[in-house]
């Protein structure tokens, strides 16, 4: 009889293995769904031969959050010869989970609110709401940075995109656009 015991697999840090699984679901979904869904192959010769359609970009971006998710997963896990006696393991303390599971929940909401008010607000407006409240949900709370903050990176992503690189952003409703 063979007394030696099989590898062991253990996770190093749930934290990681949870996010790279959340992660890798979200990239399966964006390669398979999203983008199929959303934007339009048109049909074209500079596509054909440069690879250059519509879709070209979100797809790299969907296989690379794959391929990303995979490594955080696989970094996780350990893979030990016998039994681990000394191996320290992180472990998911449940009030951090459900209190991270909310944060989450409510950026949720806020990106499905600023693609919701993205034409009746314009750009600005609403990225910079969105900006404010990622900023509240992760506690920054500084009283004169934070405005700043929100201001600099909104305005300066609206005028490298818009004046450098001649990106149309939506401009909003109500009688006062930026450009």
């Amino acid at each position: 009889m063979n007394n030696a015991k099989k590898p062991k697999i253990v996770i190093k840090n749930q934290w990681g293995t949870i996010s790279g699984s959340l992660c890798l679901f979200m990239g399966l979904l964006i390669y398979f769904v999203l983008i199929p869904l959303t934007i339009q192959q048109r049909s074209s010769i500079a596509s054909s031969v440069f690879f250059s359609d519509a879709r070209f970009v979100p797809k790299i971006w969907g296989v690379l959050l794959i391929f990303l998710s995979i490594g955080a997963i696989c970094e996780n896990l350990a893979f030990y010869p016998r039994e681990p006696e000394n191996v320290k393991t992180a472990k998911i303390d449940k009030s951090v989970f459900i209190a991270t599971l909310s944060s989450t929940g409510v950026l949720f909401v806020a990106m499905c609110l600023y693609v919701f008010f993205l034409p009746i607000l314009g750009f600005v407006i609403s990225s910079a709401l969105l900006v404010g409240v990622a900023l509240w949900m992760f506690e920054y709370r500084h009283p004169i940075v934070f405005p700043i903050i929100v201001l600099v990176t909104t305005l300066g992503v609206y005028f490298v995109w818009v004046k450098f690189l001649y990106v149309m952003f939506p401009a909003p409703v109500f009688p006062f656009p930026l450009s």
